[in-house]
């Protein structure tokens, strides 16, 4: 009996260790940024369904990183990504501000930052500098040649061994998925390996139950309950 005690209480340490090598060394103070009152009320009311503590995590993202939100719009996960890398990383910002359509004030505290550079396309970001990309919730506005074509511009900016995290929201391939704002999973999983990336995670830690994706994103039965994929991406080390 005391064997099998001491056995299981191996069992536990051991788990307990390969969980802490599995979490990656983000900046000390990513929690607090995350929780503070100078990030936007209106970022912190997504995070319960965009999950940005595990998504980072999952995805290996670490202090000092270089790192691209593409499609960044109004800077949520331009914020996130700030947070978790710290003043010592880089941050692109690919279409901060969305062409204008997101006012100036709501994008300050991220165009004052030091370390963040706004670009207009992936295209402008150095050849193989970003270790890690995030890409999220814009690839349903894309059809199959310029979905593949724009996951190789990403995979171009991205260094050898570096990652993407990829998320849209889950279509229906039997309906008109595009005006609902939708993808379905296979196409988008079949774009990133057209562009050669490897799936690392498929992960199911974005996804719900409660939307059956026969409604547009935007409605209020959803409200913010819409399913996503997530996939951590990587463009294979040479």
């Amino acid at each position: 009996m005391k064997m099998k005690h001491s056995l299981r209480k191996i069992t536990m340490l051991l788990a307990a260790l390969s969980m802490m090598t599995n979490t990656y060394a983000v900046a000390p103070d990513f929690m607090e940024k995350l929780n503070s009152d100078e990030r936007p009320a209106a970022d912190r009311a997504r995070d319960g369904v965009r999950r940005p503590y595990q998504v980072m995590n999952l995805a290996g993202v670490e202090e000092g990183m270089t790192v691209l939100d593409i499609s960044s719009g109004g800077g949520w996960y331009a914020r996130v990504l700030a947070a978790a890398i710290g003043p010592g990383g880089m941050i692109y910002a690919q279409d901060l501000g969305a062409g204008g359509r997101v006012p100036a004030e709501q994008i300050q505290d991220l165009t004052s930052m030091s370390n963040l550079q706004a670009v207009d396309n992936v295209s402008d970001v150095p050849t193989n500098s970003i270790d890690l990309a995030v890409f999220g919730l814009e690839s349903h506005h894309r059809d199959d040649e310029s979905g593949v074509a724009f996951f190789r511009e990403i995979y171009n900016a991205l260094k050898p061994g570096g990652r993407l995290v990829y998320t849209e929201y889950v279509g229906d391939p039997a309906t008109d998925f595009r005006a609902m704002h939708r993808l379905p999973i296979e196409v988008g999983r079949r774009w990133a390996l057209e562009a050669g990336f490897e799936i690392v995670e498929d992960s199911d830690i974005l996804r719900t139950s409660a939307d059956d994706h026969s409604l547009p994103i935007f409605s209020p039965v959803l409200g913010r309950n819409v399913d996503r994929f997530l996939f951590i991406l990587e463009k294979p080390a040479m």
